[in-house]
C-alpha cells in the first residue's frame, strides 16, 4: 500500500519535471526568437552578403566609335557589335541609343533600330531636324555568341525605287558615340576562369600589393598589363591602400546601422578620406569601394597580408556585437577567398572581393597565366582554379610561312553584290620568329560566274594601305595572286582586308540583283624572311617582337604603378612579346650590355651615343648632322624614344624629360622615323635623323634606276671605247700571225 508520504514525494517530482520542461522550452524559443531577430547590425551585413549582381555598362566610344556615325547617301544601314559575357544570362539589359538628323529632301524619311534582329524603333521621321533618344530592351539568355547586335537602318523615297539613284538623298541620320548598353549579371553565375575573363569590363582594374613590390610581382604585373592591352582594354594599375594615403570615397554609400562602427563613420559624406586605421581598409572591402575594387589581382604576400590584417582589425571593432561578427564571418567566407593555394608559383584562381568577381595570380606565376589567359587558350579554363606550368600559344608559323585561316578569320566563303571584304587581325609578335618578317602575301582566290561578263575586282590592304588590285576571271576556277608587302606597312598590329566588288547586274531593272559567292582558300598564306634591320623603328619591330629583353632601373620597382603604365605603354608601342621577353632589372646608375632586342626603360646602354640629350632644365637637345635641330628648356610632362644599337643588337632606348607621372597607359606603335617625342596623349613629333628625306616623293624621273641611269652616261661611251680596242687589238694579232705564216 502506497503512503501518503510517497505520494507527495512523486507529485513534487513530476512538478519539478513539468518546471524542468518548461524552462527548456522557454530557452529554446528564446533562442528561436533571438535567431529570428538578429541584431540590427547583423541584418545590415546579411543584406550585403545577400547580394549578388554586378553593373556593367558599355558606350559605343569605348568600342573606337569615337565621332558620330554618320549615315548618308548610299551608306543608309549600320550594325554595331557590342560584346558581353558568353553563355552567361544578363538582366535588366537595355541600350539607351541616342542620335540626329537633318532632312535635306522633303520625301519620307524614316529609321529603324533593331536589338538582335528584333525591332526597337521603327519610326517616320517629320521635322526637318531632330534628336532621338530611345530605350531599347535587351534580351539574352547568353546564346554563346557573346555580342548584343544593334543595327540602325535609314530608308527615303530614293532607297524605295528599286534603281534609284540613292546618292540624291540630302537626308543623314548620325549615331551618337554615348549610345550605350548597360546590363546586370549575377555574381553566382560566374563559375569559371573563363567566365571571369570574359566578364572583365572594358576598363578593368589590375591591382598590385603597393608602390613598392618584388621583381616577381613587377614581371607578372607588366605582362598583365599589356595583355589586357591587346584585349582592347583600357586597363588600370592601382595599388592596395595603405595608412596614411587618401582615397576616393565620393558617392560611398553607408548602411545608418554601421555607422555606430569607427571604421566606418568615418568614411561617410566625403569626396575623399585620408586612411588613419587599417580597419578603414577593411570597411573600403566590405562596401565594395573604388580604392579597392579590382578585376585581376597580382597576389603575393604582401597583398594577402595587407587584405587579412585589414579585414581581422575591422572584425576586432565589431566584437561588441555577437551577432554581426558570425555574420562578418559568413560574408568573409563567401566573399573574399585570397588564400593561395599550397604550390602558389603556378596557380590561377577565381575568387572575389567584396561583391566582385576577381582574378587571382601568383606573383611567380604570370608570364604562364598571361599565355594560358591568351584568346586561344581562355575557352578551355572551365573550372575556378588550375595550376599553370607552361603555356604558350601554338606555332603558327610552319618553316617561312603562315596560314591566313590560323590568324583568327576562319570563314573562306563571302556572298557579294556589290562590294564585301574579308578581314583578319594579328599582332606581328604572333607571326615573328627568329626575327623574321612578312615579305608575301600568296592569295588563293575564287569566284563564280556573274550575270554579266568579267570577274569581280580583288583589291588586297595590308593595314589599309593597297598593296594589290586584279580582276578575276570570274569562270569558277581559282586564282592565285601574290603581292609583295613593303616593310612600311608592317606595324606592332596588323590588319589584312580583302575586298571583293562586282558591278550589281538588273537588265535595265528588269531583275533583282543577286548575289554570288567568292572565297578566299585555306592555302592563302604570309611567306616570311629574314631582313637586317634598316635604321628605322619599322624595320627593327620584327626583332623586337621575337626575343626581346625589357630593362627597367631597380626604382621602378619602388614606384610600381606610375612605372608599370610607362613600361605597358612602350612595351605596347615596341609590340614585344608577353610570353618571349625577358624583364631585366638593373642596379640603378649601372650600365646595361645589351645580349638580344631590347626596350630600355631609362637604363644607359654601354657604347651608345644618342643624337637625344636630356638635362636639368629640364632641356632637350636633338643633334643634327652639322647643328643640333632643336636644344630647349623648361619642358615637361613629355618622354622620348630613340633607336640605338649596342654589341650588335638594336633596341629603344627611352627617356623621360623632367618630372613626368604617367596618369594612363597611351597606345601608339612606334611605325616611322628613328626618334619620337611623346607627350601625355601619345607622340608629338616623329625624327628620321639617319634619312630625313626618306618619306619625301621622288622627283620627276627619280626612279629606283635613275642613279644608275647617271651612271650610264659615261659607263656605256667607255665600254664602247674598251670594245673597240680590244676589236683592233684582235685584227693587230692576227695581220701579225698571217705575216709570220708567210
Amino acid at each position: 500500500m502506497i503512503s501518503a508520504q510517497h505520494l507527495t514525494i512523486k507529485k513534487n517530482n513530476l512538478f519539478e519535471l513539468r518546471h524542468i520542461f518548461k524552462l527548456a522550452l522557454l530557452t529554446a524559443c528564446a533562442f528561436q526568437l533571438g535567431s529570428l531577430h538578429a541584431s540590427p547590425m547583423s541584418e545590415a551585413i546579411t543584406r550585403l552578403n545577400d547580394e549578388h549582381f554586378i553593373s556593367r555598362e558599355l558606350r559605343l566610344s569605348d568600342l573606337g566609335v569615337n565621332a558620330p556615325r554618320v549615315l548618308t547617301g548610299m551608306d543608309t544601314s549600320q550594325v554595331f557589335y557590342m560584346p558581353v559575357p558568353k553563355n552567361i544570362p544578363i538582366y535588366q539589359g537595355k541600350i539607351n541609343f541616342d542620335a540626329n538628323y537633318r532632312k535635306g529632301d522633303s520625301g519620307p524619311f524614316g529609321i529603324k533600330v533593331s536589338v538582335n534582329d528584333v525591332a526597337g524603333v521603327t519610326e517616320r521621321l517629320v521635322n526637318d531636324t531632330g534628336v532621338i533618344s530611345k530605350t531599347l530592351p535587351v534580351t539574352s539568355r547568353g546564346d554563346g555568341t557573346g555580342f548584343i547586335r544593334l543595327a540602325v537602318q535609314t530608308q527615303a523615297k530614293q532607297d524605295l525605287q528599286q534603281c534609284g539613284d540613292g546618292l540624291s538623298t540630302l537626308n543623314s541620320f548620325s549615331v551618337l558615340p554615348d549610345s550605350r548598353l548597360s546590363y546586370l549579371v549575377d555574381s553566382r553565375t560566374i563559375k569559371s576562369l573563363s567566365d571571369a575573363w570574359n566578364m572583365l569590363p572594358v576598363k578593368p582594374t589590375l591591382m598590385i600589393s603597393g608602390e613598392k613590390i618584388s621583381r616577381a610581382s613587377y614581371d607578372s604585373a607588366w605582362r598583365m598589363s599589356v595583355a589586357l592591352s591587346h584585349l582592347g582594354r583600357n586597363v588600370s594599375i592601382q595599388s592596395f591602400p595603405t595608412l596614411g594615403q587618401e582615397v576616393d570615397v565620393d558617392g560611398l554609400t553607408v548602411p545608418s546601422v554601421l555607422g555606430k562602427i569607427p571604421a566606418f563613420s568615418t568614411l561617410q559624406g566625403k569626396s575623399t578620406h585620408q586612411i588613419n586605421d587599417v580597419a578603414e581598409i577593411g570597411a573600403l572591402i566590405f562596401l565594395n569601394a573604388i580604392p579597392v575594387h579590382a578585376d585581376l589581382l597580382i597576389m603575393d604576400s604582401e597583398m594577402t597580408d595587407g587584405i587579412n590584417t585589414a579585414l581581422d582589425a575591422l572584425r576586432a571593432q565589431l566584437q561588441s556585437d555577437f551577432d554581426a561578427v558570425n555574420a562578418f564571418d559568413a560574408w568573409r567566407e563567401r566573399r573574399v577567398l585570397i588564400n593561395p593555394p599550397l604550390n602558389q608559383a603556378s596557380q590561377i584562381w577565381l575568387s572575389s572581393l567584396g561583391n566582385q568577381p576577381v582574378v587571382m595570380i601568383s606573383a611567380e606565376g604570370g608570364e604562364n597565366a598571361v599565355g594560358i589567359l591568351d584568346s586561344f587558350w581562355k575557352d578551355i579554363l572551365l573550372s575556378s582554379r588550375i595550376e599553370a606550368f607552361q603555356s604558350r600559344a601554338p606555332e603558327l608559323v610552319s618553316g617561312s610561312t603562315v596560314k591566313l585561316i590560323n590568324l583568327g578569320n576562319r570563314s573562306s566563303n563571302l556572298d557579294v553584290l556589290s562590294d564585301s571584304s574579308w578581314t583578319t587581325t594579328f599582332p606581328l609578335s604572333a607571326i615573328s620568329r627568329d626575327s623574321q618578317s612578312p615579305n608575301e602575301l600568296v592569295l588563293d582566290v575564287g569566284a563564280a560566274p556573274g550575270e554579266v561578263g568579267g570577274g569581280p575586282i580583288v583589291s588586297v590592304f595590308w593595314n589599309e594601305i593597297l598593296l594589290i588590285a586584279h580582276r578575276m576571271k570570274g569562270d569558277g576556277g581559282n586564282e592565285r595572286i601574290v603581292a609583295h608587302i613593303p616593310r612600311y606597312v608592317v606595324g606592332v598590329n596588323n590588319s589584312i582586308a580583302i575586298r571583293f566588288q562586282r558591278q550589281p547586274f538588273s537588265d535595265q531593272c528588269k531583275v533583282t540583283p543577286q548575289a554570288y559567292p567568292v572565297a578566299v582558300l585555306p592555302t592563302s598564306h604570309i611567306v616570311l624572311s629574314q631582313k637586317k634591320s634598316e635604321g628605322t623603328f619599322v624595320s627593327t619591330l620584327p626583332f623586337l617582337a621575337s626575343t626581346p629583353s625589357i630593362i627597367v632601373p631597380e626604382r621602378y620597382l619602388d614606384k610600381a604603378s606610375s612605372s608599370l603604365k610607362s613600361v605597358t605603354t612602350m612595351a605596347l608601342a615596341g609590340g614585344l612579346p608577353t610570353t618571349r621577353s625577358a624583364l631585366v632589372v638593373v642596379p640603378n646608375g649601372d650600365l646595361y650590355i645589351p645580349k638580344q632586342p631590347f626596350l630600355s626603360m631609362e637604363v644607359p646602354i654601354r657604347d651608345v651615343t644618342t643624337s637625344v640629350e636630356v638635362s636639368d632644365g629640364p632641356a632637350l637637345r636633338i643633334g643634327g648632322k652639322e647643328q643640333p635641330w632643336i636644344n630647349i628648356a623648361g619642358l615637361k610632362n613629355l618622354s622620348v624614344a630613340e633607336l640605338v644599337s649596342s654589341n650588335g643588337e638594336q633596341g629603344v632606348f627611352w627617356q623621360t624629360i623632367g618630372t613626368q607621372s604617367a596618369e594612363e597607359i597611351v597606345k601608339f606603335s612606334l611605325d616611322r622615323g628613328d626618334l619620337v617625342v611623346i607627350g601625355p596623349n601619345g607622340p608629338v613629333a616623329w625624327v628620321d635623323s639617319k634619312n630625313p628625306g626618306a618619306g619625301e616623293a621622288a622627283a620627276p624621273g627619280g626612279t629606283p634606276f635613275y642613279g644608275w641611269g647617271q651612271y650610264l652616261q659615261w659607263v656605256v661611251p667607255m665600254l664602247g671605247v674598251g670594245m673597240l680596242l680590244l676589236l683592233l687589238l684582235l685584227v693587230a694579232a692576227r695581220s701579225a700571225r698571217r705575216k709570220r705564216n708567210s
